[in-house]
């Protein structure tokens, strides 16, 4: 936890505890506020409070603020950052904790997305719901999406329910395998081996294994190629034959599709045989693959040749008819598509043919 005179609170903190104390019932929201603005009044250039720390504290003293003073300075003494201290007032004072502002996040939603787990503690002693949905999930999906296992065991402590759904993650546990990434470098994942802890501490919680929306989390995991998850999620005793929503394909063929031998070793054993994989082993598995791909590219060879045709018939005709239009009364040009067009029952050529030349022999 932040100590005063430490750091300087971030904007996002800021404006946490501002929309926090939009939420609030009752007439006296000055007070933190004054304390929030008079820290961020008082910070010098690197972030720390003047003062030796006490600045805004002692300069209440002078100008006979003693009432601000001493409500708070007990409190951050004890080691309580000042938004905590804020945020406790206003819950003392009323405030419902479980009030959503104008885009639906309450304060434990501000809360965890700021890692700040001394806040969740104090809101969820307040009553904050474990459970309580945003467009990011619940407190849960986002503490797994941020990594911090702290603030997972914190609400998973407070009994946070980890079957809980969001429409777009799933479950926390399927989060888990979404946000994870083999090499962690992008924004917004987490590395393999902190979505494994938070597997982990999931499934110690009651967390469903095979809930498939949008995928399991085995299938989520065999599509990413993390192994370790895989392994885990094996062990403990994830499906591994249930197939990937869009398709049929099972966790060891989508391995066998990405060239993961080492993920189809770990998968053989559990997965059961496939009917259209005659020899059942991992080579047999790989060849069906690759057979697979094989006709995959055939059809596709066929069907771009089918494309290709009709676009060439469809630019024959259309030639035919530029003829035409360019000169209609050429009767060279109509005697020479005389047979071809009547063969294809298209007889109005002849006739024009005759209708310009009635004295050329026929044929």
């Amino acid at each position: 936890m932040e100590q005063l005179g430490m750091s300087r609170m971030s904007v996002g903190k800021t404006e946490a505890l501002k929309r926090s104390m939009e939420l609030s019932t009752f007439m006296d929201t000055n007070r933190p506020i004054q304390i929030m603005d008079g820290l961020t009044e008082y910070s010098d250039s690197t972030g720390s409070v003047k003062m030796d720390g006490f600045g805004p504290f002692l300069e209440a003293a002078i100008r006979e603020k003693a009432d601000i003073s001493n409500c708070f300075m007990e409190q951050i003494m004890s080691g309580m950052s000042p938004l905590t201290v804020a945020v406790n007032y206003l819950l003392n004072k009323g405030t419902n904790p479980n009030n959503e502002d104008n885009i639906g996040f309450t304060p434990i939603h501000y809360a965890v997305k700021e890692e700040n787990d001394g806040l969740v503690r104090l809101l969820l002693s307040k009553g904050a719901s474990a459970d309580i949905s945003s467009r990011e999930g619940t407190p849960l999906h986002m503490a797994v999406s941020l990594g911090n296992l702290d603030i997972l065991k914190t609400l998973l402590q407070h009994n946070a329910d980890p079957n809980r759904v969001c429409s777009d993650l799933g479950t926390p546990m399927t989060a888990a395998a979404l946000f994870a990434d083999t090499k962690c470098a992008a924004p917004g994942k987490i590395s393999e081996s902190v979505a494994l802890e938070c597997m982990k501490l999931l499934f110690k919680a009651g967390a469903d294994l095979n809930f498939s929306t949008p995928d399991t989390p085995l299938v989520i995991a065999a599509s990413k190629g993390l192994s370790k998850c895989v392994k885990y999620l094996l062990e403990v005793g994830a499906d591994a034959n249930i197939s990937i929503n869009i398709g049929t394909m099972t966790p060891i063929e989508i391995a066998a599709d990405s060239g993961r031998r080492d993920l189809m070793e770990i998968l053989f054993p559990y997965t059961s045989p496939i009917p259209s994989v005659s020899n059942w082993s991992v080579d047999g598995i790989i060849i069906n693959a690759q057979l697979r791909h094989l006709k995959g590219k055939h059809k596709q060879i066929d069907k771009d040749s089918k494309v290709k045709g009709k676009e060439g018939a469809g630019a024959l005709k259309k030639s035919r008819f530029k003829e035409i239009t360019l000169d209609p009364a050429d009767a060279m040009m109509y005697s020479q598509r005389s047979l071809r067009t009547v063969m294809s029952s298209e007889a109005q050529a002849s006739t024009d043919c005759v209708r310009l030349r009635p004295n050329w022999r026929n044929g």
